[in-house]
């Protein structure tokens, strides 16, 4: 939708939240884990939640970032996984590995944004 035509009925698109604090958290204290999940939002405006989070050497859970988007798919995952590889300064030398459940979009949204990322499934 073009930004600077006004709706009758305006609709929330995109919202990305990844505090400084527990990026810097998770690149200097936490493994090299990374659980991607996602639920969708049963309000009003409905959409989906997408969260990046990390385990700390308490096993205490760090949120990296979330994101809602209108609906989970390739493109929402893919836009998510842009944004936390910038907002961490994400390097390919780093070594990394990805928790997820195999949801909708978010192998090939691995693929192709952390190409060099192992990979493990929960269920």
């Amino acid at each position: 939708m073009n930004p600077d035509v006004k709706s009758k009925n305006p609709t929330f698109l995109i919202f990305y939240l990844s505090f400084k604090a527990c990026q810097l958290g998770f690149l200097n204290g936490c493994r090299p884990l990374i659980g991607l999940d996602g639920c969708h939002l049963s309000g009003k405006f409905g959409g989906v939640l997408l969260a990046a989070t990390a385990l700390d050497g308490d096993n205490c859970i760090i949120p990296i970032a979330i994101n809602i988007y209108e609906s989970e798919n390739a493109e929402s995952w893919i836009w998510f996984l842009r944004q936390l590889w910038d907002s961490l300064g994400w390097d390919d030398s780093k070594r990394i590995c990805v928790i997820n459940d195999r949801q909708k979009g978010c192998l090939k949204a691995l693929s192709k944004k952390w190409p060099n990322a192992y990979t493990r499934y929960c269920f």
